[in-house]
Formats: C-alpha cells, structure tokens, sequence
C-alpha cells in the first residue's frame, strides 16, 4: 500500500499544485525580499531551549535557493530531500505531458513517510548534540 502511487487523479491535482507552487516560488526567488527577516524566530527555541522539529527549515530554504545544498542537508536536511522528490516529480511530468518520456515518476505514500521520518532524525540528532555540549 504504501509502495503504490497515488491514484491517477491525485497524481494530476499534485502536478497542478506543484505547477502553480513553481510560479510563486520564482515570483519570490525574482523578487529579492528577504522574507525570513519578518518571521518572528522559534518561540518552542526560546521557551524550552530545544529545537522544534522544524528549526532550521528557513535556514535550509535560504541556502538551497542560494546553492549550497551541503549546508542546506546540515541546517534541515528534508528541505534538500522534498526539493530533490519535487523537482524530479515536477519536470518529469512536464516531460511527460509533452510526449517526450513514456512514463512520469509518480509520488507514493512512501516519500511523505520517509520526509517525516527525516524530521524526527533530525530533531532527535539536534537536541542530543544541544544536550551533550
């Protein structure tokens, strides 16, 4: 179950959604704000001292988009991995609607279980280094 894809409706509403999330991501990439300086920081950081599952992941966008996918993978590494599946499912889709591959990658159950897992290695790795410094 969780090795098949996504039925062929889901496959065709995510390729839309992945079609019109490319466009506002090269809008704002084009744009040149700095987004990131408006988001108000992790309040779970400040509150607790611990890193929140997601800490990082602003951190990894900004240096994915600048090309450093090394210390992307070190600040969040599911933003390189969701990014790579993204990619790969995007453009060989588009190849696909244009004939010219036979078959598209399609997304599977597996993908979202395996970034999930991601996050929670992740923050485990991080709060441990946090608590052993």
């Amino acid at each position: 179950m969780m090795l098949e894809p996504f039925e062929e409706k889901v496959q065709i509403q995510l390729f839309y959604l992945s079609l019109v999330l490319a466009g506002i991501l090269i809008i704002l990439y084009l744009s040149g704000i700095d987004f990131g300086q408006w988001l108000p920081g992790c309040y779970f950081y400040r509150k607790y001292h611990l890193y929140c599952p997601g800490c990082g992941g602003t951190r990894a966008v900004r240096s994915l988009l600048a090309g450093h996918p090394v210390k992307s993978f070190l600040y969040h590494p599911v933003v390189p991995y969701a990014a790579g599946v993204y990619v790969l499912f995007l453009f060989s889709n588009i190849l696909y609607r244009l004939s010219l591959v036979k078959k598209p990658f399609r997304l599977r159950p597996v993908y979202f279980c395996a970034a999930i897992a991601i996050i929670i290695v992740q923050w485990i790795v991080k709060n441990l280094i946090l608590l052993l410094q």
